[in-house]
């Protein structure tokens, strides 16, 4: 049998919740330039790289500061699927607090995490959401700890993009 969710002793459906209803409520549109995005990086990152792709709200015209991240990372040789999705969901709730420290405007920042490469069939997903509301030193510590040791948004580049509201 598959199993369909990782980690249900660690997080309630409840807070499972949070970032799919954030997700949700977005505009079409927005729904639209977020999974282009997506798709792009996946197509652009080679199965043995890793990628991190960060969503402004200005991207999306958004009122509140929500930033989305987006990780891609190889499947590491060795480990098994369970000990493969400990090491990205880590490395996802990482790159959360690194991105509040990079944009100390951030109020939210839900990330979604998953397999390099387009020949990766059977791809599994994670998601998370940082609440950026209860930062404080312990937290901008971590993230400089974290920044450092992972090399994470180091050389962060700026890309202008558009969609269209319907399909060409």
């Amino acid at each position: 049998m598959q199993r369909e969710q990782y980690f249900p002793q660690n997080a309630p459906i409840s807070e499972l919740e949070i970032p799919v209803r954030i997700l949700a409520r977005e505009s079409r549109l927005n729904r639209r330039y977020l999974a282009d995005a997506l798709l792009e990086i996946v197509a652009k990152t080679p199965s043995s790289k890793r990628a991190i792709r960060v969503i402004p709200p200005a991207a999306l015209a958004a009122t509140e500061q929500l930033y989305y991240i987006f990780l891609l990372l190889p499947i590491l040789n060795g480990p098994g699927e369970e000990e493969r999705r400990i090491v990205r969901r880590d490395m996802l709730e990482a790159c959360l607090l690194i991105t509040r420290l990079k944009f100390p405007e951030a109020k939210h920042v839900v990330g979604i995490a998953i397999d390099s490469g387009l020949e990766n069939f059977g791809r599994s997903e994670d998601v998370a959401y940082f609440d950026c509301s209860d930062w404080d030193k312990a937290h901008e510590e971590e993230a400089k700890m974290l920044e450092m040791e992972l090399g994470f948004f180091i050389n962060l580049a700026q890309q202008e993009r558009t969609i269209t509201e319907f399909p060409l």
